[in-house]
């Protein structure tokens, strides 16, 4: 398995449960698995990022390195220690 960085906004830096500071992480080995690895290990996250019928919600993009796993073909390769999962979330208001 292995080690992959997360990276989120900092509105939901605390749902992860990491200290101010740390790198949140979690073990995957390609883009399949990291998914249902990023709900299991981030529980209080997923809400957030998926919707009950388990669907990226609208006003998320999850990117592995410069992929973005909604509008591209992400490659499914053997992740290697050091990947980066990004979520980034659309902000709006008037």
């Amino acid at each position: 398995m292995a080690r992959v960085t997360l990276v989120v906004p900092s509105l939901l830096r605390e749902l992860l449960g990491v200290p101010a500071g740390t790198a949140a992480s979690f073990e995957a080995q390609s883009l399949s698995e990291a998914m249902p690895a990023l709900r299991r290990t981030f529980p209080k996250l997923a809400p957030h990022v998926w919707d009950e019928t388990g669907a990226l919600r609208k006003h998320v993009q999850v990117y592995v390195g410069e992929w973005n796993v909604r509008w591209s073909d992400v490659p499914d390769d053997v992740w290697h220690d050091g990947a980066c999962v990004r979520v980034a979330m659309a902000v709006s208001g008037g």
